[in-house]
């Protein structure tokens, strides 16, 4: 059974402010999977990322500065998310095309991810993508 928009899910994480900084902690109850990659991508106003899908890589975002909006696709709905705080983040099963458009200078996404890279995992283009799908 394919994903769908509605196995797309914001998790809140365990948040501790205080009055020398805020923390913010990513659990293994927080993470719907075991992980083996984490990265951070820095962007400005405007730019855009991903713009893929994996066939079978989860991933889990969440944004450590700034704004960013996850848009997210199952082939047939599409749902949009605001990532501005790092205690929420949002869970991006596979099968699942997502685009992040960042909408202030300077900010950043943590992705974590339950695969090692690999490039046979992605598809880059939307045709591909609902050619899977759809088959």
């Amino acid at each position: 059974m394919r994903n769908k928009i509605k196995d797309v899910t914001i998790k809140n994480l365990t948040y501790i402010p205080e009055k020398r900084g805020e923390l913010s902690a990513i659990e293994e109850n927080n993470v719907p999977f075991s992980f083996k990659r984490v990265f951070a991508v820095k962007a400005n106003k405007g730019d855009i990322r991903g713009n893929h899908a994996h066939i079978k890589c989860k991933q889990f975002m969440l944004c450590l500065n700034g704004e960013i909006e996850i848009i997210v696709d199952d082939g047939l709905s599409k749902k949009n998310f605001i990532l501005n705080k790092p205690d929420i983040g949002v869970y991006v099963p596979n099968e699942i095309w997502s685009i992040q458009r960042y909408l202030r200078d300077e900010s950043v996404l943590m992705v974590i991810c339950d695969l090692d890279f690999d490039e046979k995992d992605y598809l880059r283009k939307y045709e591909d993508f609902k050619n899977f799908i759809n088959n």
